[in-house]
């Protein structure tokens, strides 16, 4: 499979040689002798996903002359990710590429990496006019959660707050800002269920939204909703602080949330938010 067939076989077959290999990693120099950027990059997180690729591997990668860029953003994402990565450079010259969504994780990362320069290229991304700036800016806000890039809870606050902002890029973002720390995104959410007092459909969604991110909130922005006099929202009040405490009794409170079979919980309810 390693060495035959589609890209899709070619990448299993590796993929699975490193699996059952003594070191269980991917080798070096199999990356190395493939030829389709879009290929390697894809392998390459892959097995740094299952851990069949080590950071050490990671950093020789970026290393190698001729990696494509795309690759070496990839790379850089997990080495930033794990404090691993100390070439600002990299990123800087990344930040002249004509691609769009390759300037904003060029930006995303030096951001994480407190460079002034990052803050300014996700500031030009938001005045942006190109018909994929919000495209761009939603695969962004997904990787900030992702990874965990704190740092980036500000610009996250900031599209979430954007006059006119499409309302589904607006959710993302505020969930992606609560998720990254932003108090100011957290300020905003309380607001809005405030807001909406007398819509009950539009509040579920806000409480599904914190409920989402509650490993990363404080419990008491759950104990306005676990009180609340719609049965829905208080069990998703409750779920959510006992997620954000850690509570022994989370799974049972989560069990009485799925009973209530309201068609959009899977959605919401995650591996990582439990």
């Amino acid at each position: 499979l390693a060495g035959d067939g589609g890209p899709s076989l070619q990448m299993q077959g590796i993929l699975g040689h490193a699996e059952l290999s003594p070191e269980r990693q991917v080798a070096l120099s199999t990356l190395g002798e493939l030829t389709d950027a879009p290929l390697q990059a894809e392998l390459i997180a892959s097995a740094l996903d299952n851990e069949l690729l080590s950071l050490a591997q990671a950093r020789q990668l970026l290393q190698w002359p001729g990696l494509a860029m795309p690759v070496k953003l990839l790379i850089a994402t997990r080495l930033v990710a794990n404090q691993q990565f100390d070439d600002p450079a990299m990123l800087t010259e990344a930040l002249k590429s004509g691609n769009l969504g390759r300037r904003g994780l060029a930006a995303l990362l030096l951001v994480q990496l407190q460079e002034a320069s990052g803050t300014e290229v996700l500031g030009q991304l938001n005045a942006s006019q190109e018909p994929q700036r919000d495209a761009v800016r939603a695969e962004l806000l997904h990787m900030a959660m992702q990874f965990g890039f704190h740092l980036a809870g500000p610009w996250a606050y900031a599209v979430a707050s954007e006059p006119g902002v499409h309302p589904t890029l607006e959710e993302l973002a505020t969930r992606a800002a609560m998720r990254l720390g932003s108090a100011p995104a957290c300020q905003l959410w309380q607001q809005r269920v405030e807001s909406h007092a007398a819509n009950h459909a539009r509040q579920r969604r806000l409480a599904l939204q914190a409920l989402s991110v509650a490993p990363w909130l404080e419990a008491g922005m759950f104990e306005p909703l676990a009180q609340h006099r719609d049965a829905m929202i208080a069990a998703i009040g409750r779920t959510g602080r006992a997620v954000a405490l850690g509570s022994a009794d989370l799974l049972d409170h989560a069990a009485a949330l799925l009973e209530m079979h309201h068609g959009k919980l899977k959605n919401w309810i995650t591996p990582s938010s439990m």
